[in-house]
């Protein structure tokens, strides 16, 4: 490839990403759920200031994504308590929600443990935390 071919194909891939950046951006959080069904952050560091308590279970959604919804039964059907923070109702939830890197939605937040997204898997790793 001479240098002309590889800065065209460059300049493409560079647009490519820029526009998939613009288009995307707005849904990004909508999206991290879908492309990635769960990430669970170990050793999630609470600060004092933020006022979550260790031992319970917070969940942060929005009220029209479908793996929130699916999350908020999950934790009704398996009798599992919760606060639920909706950051696109709530300001200072949303305010809650950047303070702790949110990146998409559900993020579910118990014993250092903070998961993005829901599936079965995520479901069982917070039924075994919320046990003991």
């Amino acid at each position: 490839m001479n240098k002309f071919t590889s800065f065209v194909a460059t300049s493409a891939l560079l647009a490519g990403s820029l526009w998939a950046g613009i288009a995307l951006g707005p849904r990004l959080p909508g999206l991290v759920g879908e492309v990635f069904p769960w990430t669970l952050y170990d050793n999630f560091q609470y600060k004092n200031s933020m006022g979550l308590q260790a031992d319970q279970l917070y969940i942060f959604t929005t009220s029209t994504c479908p793996y929130c919804k699916r999350l908020r039964g999950f934790l009704k059907e398996n009798h599992i308590a919760y606060t639920e923070f909706t950051t696109d109702k709530s300001k200072s939830a949303l305010t809650l929600y950047e303070k702790i890197g949110g990146e998409g939605v559900p993020v579910s937040i118990i014993r250092g443990k903070k998961f993005v997204g829901f599936n079965s898997r995520i479901g069982e790793l917070i039924k075994k935390s919320t046990q003991g």
